[in-house]
């Protein structure tokens, strides 16, 4: 997906996730990419993360000037630049040069911040006030992206389902249950778990990272829910093409013993799915417990 985008003459793409999430990194390696064809590249960070022998502009914010990064990029208008990165949508402003550049016939990366590639629309529309119409526009909007990144099990110390289980308190026994119940079928055996005495060769039963995520490639469909701001939706209608959530990535790798599944929970919202009627039975009774004592 990223490099069908890669190859395109214009479009935007944007890619979303919390703090030290790899978003920069995708872009980096995305950049160092374009630019062995030849194309001119164009940055504006603030700082610049990797010296990508491109040309970079390193901006940072002066007292009393709130517009010096979309100072920069506006500069950016007068010259003939195929691909533009912005190192982050911070604002309203922001988000509006973004698109502009992705007017102009060119290729346009940033970032922001939100919980999921289907939020980026709620983001620009409801937060940064982007018109839903702009958002829509034929061709403008092509890849979102949402990455997270998650440790990986150490594979010299790692525990089987069993010898997890005797590490696990009891909340913990009763989420792997809800989540174990979630899943269609697996072979208990791949599983793998982080032994949090840990061994010589990792931190804790963990070494190394890995990258959780989900892409949402942009369709006159999707446009057409962007632009009706019906969000939920939109969501059930990419479910329904095929769409795989950062929670169908988290499972798969859980599933192949990548990674603890406690380590994904607390990086990935939704792991284990809950019983809204159970929630709320639990809490009647927990009100008439009260009243009884």
């Amino acid at each position: 997906m990223m490099r069908d985008f890669m190859n395109s003459a214009s479009g935007i793409c944007l890619i979303a996730g919390q703090t030290s999430s790899g978003k920069s990194t995708t872009i980096a390696a995305a950049l160092s990419e374009m630019k062995r064809q030849g194309r001119s590249i164009n940055t504006v960070e603030d700082p610049v993360e990797f010296d990508l022998g491109v040309i970079q502009t390193s901006v940072t914010a002066k007292q009393g000037q709130d517009n010096h990064f979309n100072t920069y990029t506006k500069a950016l208008l007068r010259h003939d630049v195929d691909i533009e990165s912005h190192g982050e949508v911070r604002d309203g402003v922001g988000a509006m040069d973004v698109c502009r550049k992705g007017e102009t016939g060119q290729i346009m990366f940033s970032t922001l911040h939100t919980s999921s590639a289907v939020g980026i629309a709620h983001t620009l529309n409801e937060q940064m006030l982007v018109p839903s119409a702009l958002l829509a526009a034929p061709d403008l909007m092509k890849l979102w992206i949402y990455q997270t990144l998650v440790r990986t099990v150490c594979p010299h110390c790692a525990l089987l389902l069993e010898q997890a289980k005797e590490t696990w308190s009891e909340q913990q026994k009763t989420h792997f249950a809800v989540w174990q119940a979630s899943m269609a079928s697996f072979n208990p055996k791949s599983l793998r778990f982080r032994n949090p005495e840990g061994c010589s060769q990792c931190v804790e039963g963990e070494k190394g990272r890995t990258t959780l995520i989900e892409m949402v490639v942009l369709d006159d469909d999707d446009r057409a829910l962007i632009l009706s701001r019906d969000y939920l939706a939109w969501l059930k209608a990419l479910k329904v093409k095929g769409f795989k959530s950062v929670v169908d990535h988290a499972n798969l790798k859980i599933l192949r013993g990548e990674v603890d599944i406690f380590s994904a929970a607390g990086r990935v919202d939704g792991l284990f799915p809950k019983d809204t009627n159970a929630v709320y039975q639990g809490l009647w009774e927990e009100v008439k417990d009260e009243r009884s004592t």
